[in-house]
């Protein structure tokens, strides 16, 4: 069963992060956040405390969608459609498609 925790603040996800330990941290790269972190300081954060988590950042500014790519991070161009975040979290494995002939 999943279970979602949703923050305002980069400290109230921080806060969640520790007490909840989520397996994925979903976050705008642009917080406006009053002390200047934003969602990659923020997944940097997330990560001290949870090692193992996913993150995916969502954007609506192609340059930092193309810079975060660039680094390998899982990204999403704003708006984006629940398939779109399914298919970065449960990525198809295009050996395993074609070893089995269909899908898993």
């Amino acid at each position: 069963m999943s279970s979602v925790r949703i923050a305002s603040t980069p400290v109230q996800a921080l806060r969640i992060a520790e007490e909840f330990r989520p397996d994925v941290l979903l976050t705008d790269v642009r917080l406006g956040d009053p002390d200047g972190i934003e969602g990659p300081d923020l997944a940097r954060q997330v990560e001290q405390v949870v090692p193992d988590v996913t993150v995916v950042f969502m954007t609506g500014f192609s340059d930092r969608m193309h810079d975060l790519l660039a680094q390998g991070e899982h990204t999403l161009a704003k708006p984006f459609t629940k398939e779109a975040l399914g298919r970065v979290l449960f990525p198809v494995d295009a050996a395993a498609v074609l070893d089995d002939g269909g899908a898993r």
